[in-house]
């Protein structure tokens, strides 16, 4: 039985639950993206010369080139997909 709030309840803090999850990891994920689309020649995307290196690299090389609110670009629709 689902009570007073019917079936919105567990509808809605599934949903948030999985925004919550996103915010956390989203930025880990597109590290990995570009970790594993960089490449180590000249004119490989923003990393080019510098392979690919470890996560904190990686991370750190792409916060310094485009901002800490990149790390968060494209978000938005992931966020319409959790809910």
């Amino acid at each position: 039985r689902l009570g007073r709030g019917g079936a919105a309840a567990p509808l809605l803090s599934g949903g948030f639950a999985g925004v919550v999850a996103y915010t956390a990891t989203y930025p880990l994920d597109v590290v990995k993206t570009r970790q594993q689309s960089s490449c180590a020649p000249p004119g490989c995307g923003p990393l080019a010369g510098r392979g690919a290196g470890s996560v904190a690299e990686v991370a750190r090389g792409l916060t310094a080139e485009f901002g800490p609110a990149w790390l968060y670009r494209g978000m938005g629709p992931t966020l319409l997909r959790a809910f």
